[in-house]
């Protein structure tokens, strides 16, 4: 009697669900974009850090908006940005406060850390 069991090819078939926003917990404050964290976030060409305010979307595009956010060109030493003083007491850094809110593309998020505290003023 034949079977019809497909063989496996051993690849998986490309998953169309779309990444969500939400999520397990990763952090005691929730998610790593959950409002009101203080997060240090590197793209493929900058370093940013603010205090998180939501994520959307825009014509299909999603977005972390953040407040008190400082672009940070070099954050000299990664692992002092999260001693006390954070990015701001690190030896090479180099931090410019940014006005009102920005809105980062989480697609060019490479990793999203915690922090203690927020850079505060030109550095």
């Amino acid at each position: 009697m034949p079977t019809n069991k497909k063989k496996s090819t051993g690849k998986r078939k490309p998953s169309n669900k779309r990444p969500t926003l939400t999520g397990n917990a990763v952090h005691p404050r929730g998610n790593s974009l959950s409002p009101g964290n203080l997060v240090l976030m590197r793209t493929a060409v900058h370093s940013w850090a603010g205090r998180v305010v939501r994520t959307l979307e825009i014509e299909g595009v999603a977005f972390v908006e953040l407040e008190s956010a400082s672009w940070i060109a070099d954050t000299g030493r990664y692992h002092e940005a999260f001693f006390p003083g954070g990015v701001q007491c690190a030896s090479n850094s180099e931090i410019e406060p940014v006005p009102g809110v920005v809105a980062i593309q989480i697609g060019s998020i490479g990793d999203i850390a915690i922090l203690a505290s927020l850079p505060t003023g030109v550095r």
